[in-house]
C-alpha cells in the first residue's frame, strides 16, 4: 500500500537533497578552482559557490527548520491536543499563516469556555431545582390563603415571586427571547415595588416592538442589571428614581440602553468595571476590587461575549449623583 507523504515531509525531503546537491558543487568548485589556472573563471566558480551556500542556510533555516518545528508542534498536539503547543510563533511560514492559527485558537478556546460556563450554569441550576415543586406548591398555597383572606396585595406578590423563581431556575435553557427577559425584569420590578412602593418607576422603550422582541440573547441578561441600579442606585438616593430600559437597532446591532437616575458610581470604581468588561474573554476574571454590582455586570459581560463574541458586550457610564447608563450592544 503506497504511503502518504504529506507536503511538510515533501519539503524537508527536497531541502535535504538541496544540501547534498549543494555540497557537491561546492567540492565541484574548489577541485575546480584548484585545478585550472583560469583566475577568471575560479572567481566566478566561487561566486557561484557562495551564492549557493546562502541560499542552502537560508533555505535550511527558514524552511527546513521551520516545516520541522512546525510538525513536531502538530504531532504533540494530535497527541495530547496541548493548545499551547501550536502558539510557538517560531513555527510559521508567514506572518497570514501565524495569525490564521492564532485566530483559530481563540475560538476554540471561547468554544472551550462556553461549554465550561454551560455546565456550571446546568450544574447551578439542578442544584436550584432540588424540588422546585415544593417551593411552587407552598407559594401557591400562600397565594390562596391570601385571596380567601382578601389580602390581595400578598396574593399578588407571591404570584409574582413564583413565576420570577420559575423562569430563573426552570426549563435551563442557554437564550430566551427579548420578550420573555424583558416580562421577567418587569415582574421582578413588580416584587421590588412591593418593597419600595412608589420610591422606583420602570420605563420600557422600543423602537418596533413586533420585531425587537423575537430576538433571541443570554437568559438573565437584563434582571441583574436591573437589580443592580436599584440596588446601588436608586436605593440609596433621596426620593424617588426611575429606571428607563430603551432597546433600538441600527443595520447590524441591537442597543439595550439601562438607565437609572440615582446616585451614580465613582470615576474611580467606573474605571475599574469598565477595565474589567474591555479585557478578552480569556483575561476576564473576577476580582475582589470590585463590589457585587460590578462582578453582576461583569458576569453579564462574560455571557455576552461568550455567546456572541468580543465585538459585543456592556459599556457603562455613569456621573455621580446625577445617574448611570448601562449599554448593552447585541448582534441582530
Amino acid at each position: 500500500m503506497k504511503k502518504n507523504i504529506n507536503i511538510g515531509e515533501r519539503i524537508a525531503r527536497l531541502s535535504v537533497i538541496y544540501a547534498i546537491l549543494a555540497l557537491g558543487l561546492l567540492i565541484l568548485s574548489v577541485d575546480f578552482f584548484i585545478v585550472h589556472t583560469n583566475i577568471f573563471n575560479g572567481i566566478l566558480t566561487l561566486l557561484i559557490t557562495v551564492i549557493v551556500v546562502v541560499l542552502f542556510y537560508y533555505t535550511y533555516y527558514h524552511v527546513y527548520k521551520v516545516v520541522r518545528q512546525m510538525d513536531q508542534n502538530l504531532r504533540k498536539y494530535n497527541k495530547g491536543n496541548n493548545l499551547e503547543a501550536l502558539k510557538d510563533t517560531s513555527s510559521y511560514f508567514t506572518e497570514e499563516s501565524k495569525q490564521m492559527i492564532i485566530k483559530t485558537l481563540t475560538q476554540l478556546e471561547n468554544i472551550q469556555n462556553i461549554k465550561i460556563s454551560n455546565l456550571h450554569s446546568e450544574y447551578r441550576a439542578l442544584q436550584n431545582q432540588i424540588n422546585p415543586h415544593f417551593l411552587y406548591n407552598t407559594l401557591e398555597a400562600i397565594r390562596s390563603d391570601a385571596l380567601v383572606a382578601g389580602v390581595s396585595d400578598i396574593a399578588d406578590i407571591t404570584e409574582s415571586l413564583a413565576t420570577f423563581f420559575r423562569y430563573t431556575i426552570s426549563n435551563y435553557s442557554n437564550k430566551v427571547t427579548l420578550e420573555d427577559e424583558l416580562s421577567n425584569v418587569e415582574n421582578y420590578f413588580k416584587i421590588q415595588q412591593y418593597r419600595f412602593g412608589e420610591k422606583i418607576k420602570l420605563d420600557l422603550v422600543y423602537d418596533d416592538e413586533s420585531k425587537l422582541l423575537k430576538h433571541m440573547i443570554p437568559k438573565l441578561t437584563l434582571q441583574p442589571i436591573v437589580e443592580n441600579a436599584i440596588i446601588h442606585g436608586l436605593e440609596k438616593k433621596v426620593g424617588s428614581g426611575r429606571i428607563r430600559i430603551h432597546i433600538h437597532e441600527t443595520q447590524h446591532r441591537i442597543t439595550i440602553d439601562i438607565v437609572d437616575d440615582g446616585v451614580g458610581i465613582k470615576e474611580e470604581a467606573l474605571d475599574k468595571i469598565n477595565k474589567n468588561m474591555s479585557e478578552s474573554i480569556s483575561e476576564i476574571h473576577h476580582t475582589k476590587q470590585l463590589n457585587k454590582g460590578g462582578i453582576a455586570l461583569i458576569n453579564v459581560n462574560k455571557r455576552i461575549k461568550l455567546t456572541f463574541g468580543e465585538p459585543y458586550g456592556i459599556r457603562v457610564s455613569s456621573v455621580e449623583n446625577y445617574g448611570t447608563t448601562v449599554q448593552l450592544t447585541l448582534p441582530k
